[in-house]
């Protein structure tokens, strides 16, 4: 059996290498997924309808809010974007 100190330190453990996981994620997935173009930098045009999608939704739901359902994403890009 494992006593209380050897769980305790094992929660600490665990603790202290999540920061470091999520940073390697965070690393690895970076160039996977980009909200636009480097050209949108700074561009302030509204985005065109070729431009609005399922990936575009979801990102203005995750920064204007709390992300949304998928049924929710679906619902905002099935709209145009004005």
């Amino acid at each position: 059996m494992t006593t209380k100190i050897q769980r305790l330190a094992a929660i600490v453990i665990v603790c202290l290498s999540i920061p470091e996981v999520g940073s390697v994620v965070s690393a690895n997935n970076s160039d996977k997924w980009s909200p636009g173009p480097a050209s949108w930098i700074g561009d302030l045009e509204p985005n065109s309808e070729a431009e609005w999608n399922f990936d575009r939704a979801a990102h203005l739901l995750e920064r204007a809010g709390f992300s949304g359902t998928p049924a929710e994403i679906r619902k905002l890009a099935s709209m145009t974007p004005e």
